[in-house]
């Protein structure tokens, strides 16, 4: 277990208010779907189930998102270290996926917890796990690149475009549908 931020004090469970993780963060709705973010004894938990139809998975979630709400979870757990509240980006840079059969149906919820395994100005690491129903489905540790705000404004001013706001809404699940082999 790493230890905390100077001046910080465990509690056995601390929620987080989800527009202060926002601002420390670069992820934002709908690829954001960890719900109920908190603090349980130094380590980032939160929850997320299937967004998409089953298809041919076995398991309660799809390896693809298994893989990012874990990263997210990992940056999370890894802004709530930095001394600040400023907002920083982490870019995954290599990941390790370890995924462990579990016989939860698709769909059940999974409990996602990370842990800051380091953390520097330039870099961090992040060690996450995911449980469905009391098992293991997946340890994961991914490594970032972590840039300021400032940093990564930067670096791409050349590519930046207004944002269109609720231009978009997020489909229904049952609108999306799988078809054929794949």
């Amino acid at each position: 277990m790493t230890t905390l931020a100077p001046g910080y004090r465990a509690a056995p469970v601390r929620a987080l208010a989800q527009a202060a993780l926002m601002d420390r963060i670069c992820v934002r709705p709908p690829y954001f779907a960890l719900r109920d973010p908190r603090l349980e004894n130094g380590l980032f938990v939160a929850e997320a189930a299937a967004e998409l139809p089953q298809g041919l998975t076995l398991g309660p979630m799809r390896p693809g998102d298994l893989s990012r709400h874990g990263a997210i979870a990992g940056l999370c757990a890894l802004a709530l270290r930095q001394p600040d509240d400023a907002r920083r980006y982490y870019l995954a840079t290599e990941a390790t996926f370890t995924g462990h059969p579990n016989p939860a149906p698709y769909g059940s919820e999974l409990r996602f917890a990370a842990e800051v395994a380091e953390l520097g100005k330039r870099g961090a690491k992040a060690r996450v796990t995911a449980d469905a129903r009391g098992a293991r489905v997946l340890a994961l540790e991914v490594s970032y690149t972590v840039l300021s705000a400032s940093l990564f404004g930067r670096l791409h001013a050349p590519r930046r475009r207004p944002v269109v706001r609720g231009a978009f809404a997020p489909l229904p699940p049952q609108a999306v549908s799988w078809q054929g082999n794949t």
